[in-house]
């Protein structure tokens, strides 16, 4: 009688893979510090960039996933304290484009503002400058 090893090979093989998996669920990644010091940098920043006046919603966003990233942490939660600063991240990263957005809109208003002016006073014929020291 002939015996098959193939059934059996396949067993272990798939024993072997079984406990490959196993090991690998337990291995979890390292703590996410760098992420959570980014988010907390790149929050900083768009504070300094008054994210508060014009992107008070976003820089809140910001604040409230880096803090539960810090939950997450806590509770070594590491995939959702990563997913989370990375979020926090993103949330201040826009914060801090839409202050500067509007701080660009602002200084374009200036600039039109003083171009009116100059044409207005052109107009009337009065020198350029005029009672300007």
């Amino acid at each position: 009688m002939k015996r098959s090893y193939i059934p059996a090979l396949s067993m272990v093989a798939t024993s072997w893979a079984a406990t490959a998996l196993v090991l690998a669920g337990c291995a979890s990644a390292p703590p996410p510090m760098e992420d959570i010091a980014r988010a907390d940098a790149t929050i900083n920043l768009a504070e300094q960039s008054n994210a508060r006046d014009h992107a008070p919603l976003e820089l809140d966003s910001a604040r409230q996933k880096l803090s539960q990233a810090r939950g997450a942490m806590a509770r070594e939660d590491y995939a959702a304290a990563r997913r989370l600063a990375e979020q926090a991240q993103v949330e201040a990263e826009l914060a801090q484009a839409k202050s500067q957005s509007a701080a660009a809109q602002q200084s374009l208003q200036q600039v039109r503002e003083s171009i009116r002016i100059l044409r207005k006073e052109i107009g009337r014929g009065a020198p350029v400058g005029a009672g300007v020291y």
